[in-house]
């Protein structure tokens, strides 16, 4: 005997669990619980850091030792400013690869973007993390 459509069209609904909407529901949360910010490190190739680090030791007289790298992570850019446009200048609009840095000497922070190419910039007042 071969079954008719309609039978087993009842035959699958029947099978389905019915939501008659009156069982518990979980409240939803007010907002999304942000993840552990633990720092971003080990991303960025150790030749940069040191390039950076140099650049930093310069600028602000610092000893070596005395610089710590808070955040060292691969971006990528959305164009040639890499996060960080100065007004009246023009960049590229390509995406860049490249690398978000932020270095810490006496409790200030200092962040560098670098490009893959070897182009770097500290970022004194960022537009946006990537």
């Amino acid at each position: 005997m071969i079954p008719s459509i309609l039978g087993l069209v009842a035959l699958a609904a029947a099978a389905q669990p019915a939501d008659t909407g009156a069982g518990p529901r979980k409240a939803l949360p007010e907002r999304v619980p942000e993840p552990d910010r633990a720092p971003v490190t080990g991303e960025v190739p150790e030749a940069v850091l040191e390039v950076l680090r140099d650049d930093l030791v310069k600028r602000v007289g610092a000893r070596r030792s005395a610089v710590k790298v808070v955040r060292a992570e691969e971006v990528v850019f959305s164009d040639g400013s890499l996060g960080c446009a100065q007004p009246g200048q023009m960049y590229t609009q390509a995406t860049v690869p490249g690398y978000r840095v932020v270095l810490e000497h006496e409790g200030k922070e200092y962040d560098y973007r670098a490009a893959r190419s070897g182009f770097f910039v500290l970022c004194e007042r960022p537009r946006h993390a990537p």
